[in-house]
């Protein structure tokens, strides 16, 4: 979370907020990265952009270069949190990888894939 956290510093008072208010106490990633999107969305339906290709080369070198469960936390995590988000508006900023997973992502969404 440091580095997504870092990617995107309009996050930063509000992962303070959630960390000090979480009841479950820390390190649940799954659910700091779903309130991290949350954020994401945010900024994406105020058209507040400049800080999502900070965001993205973070998620396309956790996909590419972390370990398999980190890579299946920003698939998993990021990505499907993101699902419902109207596609053109990440899109641009996703790296290869990152893209290739994101269509995965939505063709298994809609039951083309298994």
């Amino acid at each position: 979370m440091d580095m997504l956290v870092a990617a995107c510093p309009s996050f930063a008072s509000r992962w303070e907020t959630y960390r000090a208010d979480a009841p479950w106490g820390r390190d649940l990633v799954y659910l700091d990265i779903s309130e991290f999107v949350r954020h994401l969305e945010n900024l994406l339906d105020a058209g507040r952009v400049d800080e999502l290709p900070a965001v993205f080369d973070i998620v396309e070198r956790l996909i590419t270069t972390g370990e398999h469960y980190v890579q299946e936390a920003a698939v998993v995590g990021v990505l499907e949190d993101l699902r419902d988000v109207d596609e053109g508006q990440p899109f641009p900023y996703f790296g290869p990888e990152t893209a290739k997973w994101w269509r995965e992502m939505k063709e298994f969404c809609a039951g083309r894939r298994r």
